[in-house]
């Protein structure tokens, strides 16, 4: 009974990801350069998996602390000198922060959104 619904699921989030992270890179890539648009987009796809998974996990506070605290891991990663170049990454700005927050928040709000139509148009048919 599983099977549609965690399909749907599962397509929905990679779609998710995969628009947040491209929108991310396409925009950091007009601003700046390649480096920093892949670091851009880095961010973005791991924000918005985090940000969905704040979205599934409801009020459970145990899920809110460990997405501050990936974040906050998130942040350091790209950050910090040492780690950022042992990542391959390029520090970031505010600009590259809020493209990359920016598009997690709103592809997470978007697939969040279609998730809760399809649900409804789903058990309106039924």
């Amino acid at each position: 009974s599983l099977g549609a619904s965690l399909t749907r699921d599962i397509y929905l989030r990679a779609t998710t990801t995969a628009t947040a992270a491209s929108v991310a890179w396409l925009a950091g890539r007009v601003t700046g350069t390649r480096g920093r648009a892949n670091t851009i987009a880095l961010v973005a796809l791991i924000s918005t998996q985090l940000f969905q998974t704040l979205a599934s996990g409801g009020r459970d506070r145990v899920v809110l602390l460990a997405v501050i605290a990936s974040m906050g891991v998130l942040a350091a990663s790209v950050s910090i000198p040492a780690v950022c170049l042992f990542f391959g990454c390029r520090p970031l700005g505010p600009v590259g922060w809020g493209i990359a927050l920016g598009s997690a928040l709103a592809a997470t709000l978007a697939g969040t959104a279609f998730e809760h139509w399809t649900r409804d148009l789903s058990s309106s048919v039924h």
